[in-house]
């Protein structure tokens, strides 16, 4: 399927590369599509992960009577809240002021009024002659049933005024019999009780003064002294009922009224509790108000109880914003997302510019990821597992188990596996990410990038696992450095003690992160095969299976090889490429060599095998030594460097001895110059390309008769600008600066080599590129050509 993207290329101002302009591109291509892919598959993992803690600043609350370390500034305005006790207090307060509810019931005073309009009524058909007997035995058995036989017969005498009675109870009712005795205490009850020798009386508790009585008209406080219950009712009527009345029917109407009269004034538990709890809740929670910009409290200043509820409801306030509304709780959420994207987003473009040679492969890109998922991850956790087994600590007390972050893993596994520049930028990034879920504890920021570049550091030219304790010692150094420089910038706040414990956890934390270190490093080269320079040892030992075997049955090529190794690794450390990966690589390039040594130059004697076939034949079995180095290093599991280089270190170069000699047996041009090129690919690391002028100077030079320091120097100017010409080197990452370094490294080394070869003729310039060659009638056919 075509690739609808395209290649955005920027011009680079300062230098050009062979003669080209070198541009920095950000390629769509399948590996440009899966660098953005793991960019976004990593920024959403990190924010998933993300502890569901608050990301902003976090603001320490000092106790009553402590020192503060810092002004404290109101950020906005906000409200001073009451203190519970306060609030607790002014709400009883404010219940015990709201008066008792009592209600006048109109039903219930009609429904008496009626009773005794209805016992008038009998009255007068008892009375009446026209009743019949039958009717007034009927009306006797009702009344009976409420007052006395006595009673009855005063009423019926007509010695009590009806019209005058209904009076005085209209009055009665109007004015209300309360269902309750109000009193002020138990004692008030009692005395009640005994003065009307009464065994029960319905009573409300109250020490005030006044009630609240509904009725239809309104609303109205009255006296708690005014409501009255039955007894004191009758109590307060009996003036009236002695002037109203005759003595001997006194005790009829009395035992009536009794029967008859009952409360129509109930007390209101539901009224009283509603109009309390509104009370209770009416009562403002705030003091008073804090401006914004005010400072609540200057530095070093005594807390206060006003102080302390200032900067308590501030951070009541600050949380309060953060819930009030949906648009404040994505807030938070947008700008750590920003942040983490980015911190990450940083991160891939400086790998993906400044180090393409780490940030092309798939491999390559996918590992970095994986230890950026990983490192955080472990810090996510670490932190989660620092909150829920330690609970109870402040957030100062939790700050300090941050030195049990292992910080240091990542910039270590990140180093060994490519280099300490990669190693320190990724130090950097996860320094930064820390910060943000440390609530920008900058301090700790700075802890964990310095020492983590100090365990960088410690690992960059690591040739043995056993320097990881070295590096253990340089990090527990560095964070000792470290954790007392921050306690004299605080003024000695931390005492001894606790910085006995941040060692503690900072040695630890190292401990762990160097184990976990030595294990996945091991992983990630097995599964990523990406060759460190612990692999690159195991791999220099001359009595591995594949060397012992070129030194016994093609020792010409293993001289040659160990040869391009020193030319190779001093130029690799001219121009700070790897030159321990350089040598090996080296050592390693012409593997291929082993399954028909005979055929190159350095393992023949004097018979030389090519005068009996074929140039074609010949250009096959020469450019054949790269597809068998191939199938050795597969066989002999040798790391994808290695096979690479084998494939790299002759580019597309031709042929050209066997290419010429082809065209002169051959006139009817039928020749193809691709028959007799490498198959390539051009090289694609500096390393490679180190190996492929190596590889031809070291061939070269040993053809000279005489070579003198000008010679060997106009011999690798030339063999250099072949390579250019020739477009060999446009896929690597040397510039002009490093090419004159490269041809001064070799200067010395050739110096050294005393072995000699009897210059090749040069033929037509452009017939052989500046090639120095040497007749097959004079000698051997070079294989390295």
């Amino acid at each position: 399927m075509a690739s609808n993207f395209k290649t955005v290329r920027l011009k680079k101002k300062d230098e050009t590369q062979f003669g080209r302009s070198t541009a920095l591109s950000f390629p769509l291509s399948t590996a440009g599509r899966l660098r953005v892919l793991l960019f976004v598959l990593v920024c959403i993992f990190i924010n998933l992960i993300f502890p569901p803690e608050k990301i902003y600043e976090s603001f320490d609350i000092p106790k009553e009577g402590d020192i503060t370390k810092k002004p404290i500034i109101a950020p906005f305005t906000f409200d001073i809240l009451k203190t519970d006790e306060e609030l607790q207090r002014e709400r009883a307060e404010a219940m015990a002021k709201v008066l008792p509810v009592l209600e006048y019931d109109y039903d219930v005073t009609e429904k008496i009024f009626n009773r005794f309009t209805w016992f008038f009524d009998n009255m007068t058909l008892l009375n009446a002659h026209e009743t019949p007997d039958s009717v007034k035995q009927r009306l006797w058995a009702d009344l009976k049933k409420d007052v006395s036989v006595s009673t009855i017969k005063a009423f019926t005498r007509g010695k009590v005024n009806a019209d005058n009675l209904l009076f005085i109870i209209d009055n009665m009712l109007d004015e209300g019999i309360s269902a309750v005795l109000v009193v002020r205490d138990i004692k008030e009850r009692d005395d009640f009780k005994a003065r009307y020798n009464i065994d029960f009386v319905n009573y409300l508790q109250y020490k005030g003064d006044f009630v609240t009585l509904l009725r239809d008209e309104g609303e109205r406080t009255v006296p708690a002294k005014s409501l009255l219950v039955k007894e004191g009712v009758i109590e307060r009527e009996k003036a009236q009922l002695k002037k109203m009345f005759p003595p001997g029917v006194l005790e009829a109407v009395y035992e009536l009224i009794y029967a008859y009269v009952s409360p129509n004034i109930f007390y209101s538990e539901e009224l009283t509790s509603q109009r309390r709890v509104l009370a209770a809740n009416s009562v403002l929670k705030t003091s008073g108000k804090v401006i914004k910009d005010l400072e609540i409290v200057g530095k070093n200043k005594l807390v206060t109880p006003d102080i302390y509820r200032k900067i308590y409801s501030l951070q009541i306030a600050q949380e309060s914003m953060r819930k009030d509304t949906s648009f404040d709780k994505i807030m938070p959420i947008m700008g750590r997302v920003f942040l983490n994207t980015l911190i990450v987003g940083l991160f891939f473009l400086f790998a993906s510019q400044r180090r393409k040679d780490c940030f092309t492969k798939p491999a390559h890109i996918a590992s970095i990821v994986l230890v950026l998922a990983l490192q955080y991850t472990l810090l996510v956790a670490t932190l989660k597992i620092v909150d829920v087994f330690l609970v109870p600590l402040d957030w100062n007390e939790k700050v300090e188990f941050a030195y049990l972050l292992p910080m240091v893993l990542g910039p270590m596994l990140i180093t060994v596996l490519f280099d300490f520049e990669m190693g320190g930028v990724f130090c950097l990034t996860m320094a930064f990410l820390a910060g943000v879920v440390l609530h920008f504890e900058f301090r700790m920021t700075l802890v964990h990038f310095f020492a983590g570049l100090v365990a960088a550091a410690g690992v960059r030219n690591i040739r043995y696992r056993s320097q990881f304790f070295l590096t253990l010692l340089l990090y527990s150094f560095a964070y000792f450095v470290l954790i007392t420089a921050m306690s004299l910038i605080k003024f000695g706040q931390y005492d001894q003690m606790t910085l006995f414990k941040n060692f503690g956890l900072a040695g630890l934390s190292g401990a762990i992160s160097i184990m976990l270190a030595i294990t996945l490093i091991w992983i990630f080269e097995k599964t990523f095969g990406i060759t460190t320079n612990l692999s690159l040892i195991e791999l220099s030992d001359m009595n591995s299976p594949v060397l012992k075997r070129l030194s016994i049955e093609a020792p010409g090529t293993y001289h040659h090889s160990v040869l391009i190794g020193n030319l190779a690794e001093s130029a690799a450390e001219a121009i700070s490429a790897n030159p321990l990966k350089t040598r090996v690589l080296a050592y390693y390039h012409d593997i291929g060599k082993i399954h028909k040594p005979e055929y190159f130059i350095e393992n023949q004697g004097n018979n030389n095998l090519h005068d009996k076939i074929s140039p074609r034949m010949s250009a096959l079995i020469i450019s054949s030594h790269v597809k068998q180095g191939i199938d050795l290093a597969k066989r002999y599991k040798l790391p994808a460097a290695i096979r690479d280089v084998i494939k790299e270190h002759h580019g597309t170069t031709l042929i050209s001895f066997f290419y010429e000699k082809a065209k002169e047996l051959d006139e009817t041009s039928r020749i193809m110059r691709e028959e007799f090129c490498y198959p390539g690919p051009k090289p694609q690391t500096k390393e490679s390309a180190l190996i492929m002028l190596a590889d031809s100077v070291e061939a070269a030079s040993r053809a000279l008769s005489e070579p003198t320091t000008s010679r060997l120097r106009s011999l690798t100017d030339s063999i250099i600008e072949s390579k250019i010409a020739d477009g060999q080197l446009d896929n690597c990452d040397l510039t002009f600066s490093d090419l004159a370094k490269i041809k001064e490294s070799f200067m010395p080394v050739l110096a050294g080599m005393f072995h000699t070869r009897i210059e090749y003729p040069e033929t037509d310039m452009k017939k052989t590129e500046r090639r120095v060659v040497r007749p097959p009638e004079e000698r051997p056919l070079q294989g390295n050509l």
